[in-house]
């Protein structure tokens, strides 16, 4: 398949921003309207526009689901932890005795957990149907 020029340039600029624009949402997530799932959509859009520049595959999908199963269980983990110290799943288990600073950690930190593992299943979904179109031909 042959790309215009123009739209691989175009992607090839571009990239780099989406990349700051989804960190940003995931960091920032816990103050501001966005988080995990919209950063990691962002993310994951980043990747396809630099499959769009490059023309071939950057990650295969086999290390793309193990990431992916990892932090599923990251994430469970700190709902784990939640419900043996505060008793109820997904609440931050940091005293509320900390600063402020202290206690963002958690959300934080369920943001880039969840933000990645959106950006990894979209992006591993998107490889499988790039596989597939490629084992069509």
């Amino acid at each position: 398949m042959r790309l215009s020029n123009l739209l691989v340039n175009i992607a090839r600029f571009i990239f780099p921003f989406m990349l700051m624009f989804g960190l940003y949402i995931i960091l920032y997530g816990d103050v501001s309207p966005g988080g995990g799932f919209q950063g990691g959509a962002i993310l994951a859009s980043a990747y396809i526009t630099a499959y769009i520049a490059r023309g071939e595959r950057i990650f295969e999908i086999g290390s793309l689901v193990l990431l992916e199963k990892v932090l599923y269980v990251l994430i469970v983990a700190m709902a784990l932890i939640s419900v043996l110290t505060k008793g109820e799943a997904f609440t931050s288990f940091i005293p509320s005795g900390e600063p402020l600073e202290i206690r963002r950690l958690f959300l934080i930190a369920m943001n880039v957990f969840i933000g990645f593992k959106v950006a990894l299943g979209i992006t591993s979904l998107f490889s499988s149907f790039v596989e597939q179109e490629s084992v069509d031909d």
